[in-house]
C-alpha cells in the first residue's frame, strides 16, 4: 500500500511576453499520489476559446495560437488529488502589432 501524497508542482509555467498572432505554450509538471489531475484557468475563469490542453504522462500543456490582447492575463496550473492541491500561475503579456 502506498501513502497518500498531496500534489507538488515541480515544473510551473513561466511568464511570457509573446507577439500578437504568435503561439504561447505553458507546462506544468506535478508529482502526488494518487496521481494528481492538472487543470487550467484563465484570470480564474474559463480558458480563451482557442486554447489547447495537451498532456503526456509526464506534462500538461497548454496551446495559445494566434495570440490575441484579449489573452492577456493570469493562467493559473492546479494540481489536485485527494490528498489536497497545489496552483501555480504565471502572466501571458501580448505585443502589439505596430504599423510601419
Amino acid at each position: 500500500m502506498f501513502p497518500i501524497v498531496s500534489p507538488q508542482i515541480n515544473v510551473s509555467p513561466t511568464n511570457q511576453t509573446v507577439p500578437e498572432g504568435n503561439t504561447a505554450r505553458f507546462v506544468c509538471k506535478a508529482t502526488g499520489f494518487p496521481k494528481p489531475a492538472i487543470a487550467w484557468k484563465f484570470n480564474d475563469g474559463s480558458l480563451p476559446s482557442l486554447s489547447i490542453e495537451n498532456h503526456t504522462e509526464e506534462e500538461y500543456q497548454l496551446f495559445l495560437p494566434n495570440v490575441t490582447k484579449n489573452m492577456e492575463g493570469t493562467y493559473r496550473c492546479t494540481a489536485e488529488n485527494k490528498a489536497g492541491r497545489a496552483n501555480s500561475t504565471s502572466t501571458l503579456r501580448i505585443l502589439g502589432k505596430y504599423l510601419k
